[in-house]
């Protein structure tokens, strides 16, 4: 249910576009374990909030994805990527919600 969703296709799109993502984990970035969290919908309404382990050829981190919707138009409050380091960086631009 969460493969193919909106939310998890748009993160994995934006981290497999960023750079400095595609430097430290290599291409491509996948899915490395069971998605944990939870996508509901309700009256046309829905909300995202999933923890994704990922991986690429150079290491592995956790995708964190926070989203709500009004029908089709998806709103990201929170695309982050953790990395074995604790390093962490923010897929959305200035902390910024994003619509898509």
């Amino acid at each position: 249910m969460f493969e193919g969703s909106d939310p998890y296709e748009y993160a994995f799109k934006k981290i497999n576009e960023d750079e400095q993502l595609v430097s430290y984990f290599g291409a491509p970035i996948v899915k490395d374990g069971m998605v944990q969290g939870s996508l509901n919908y309700t009256n046309g309404n829905g909300k995202a909030d999933m923890k994704i382990p990922i991986s690429g050829p150079n290491g592995s981190g956790m995708l964190y994805i926070d989203a709500t919707s009004k029908g089709n138009n998806w709103t990201y409050h929170e695309i982050r990527v953790e990395m074995k380091d604790n390093e962490v960086i923010d897929l959305l631009e200035d902390g910024k919600s994003e619509q898509f």
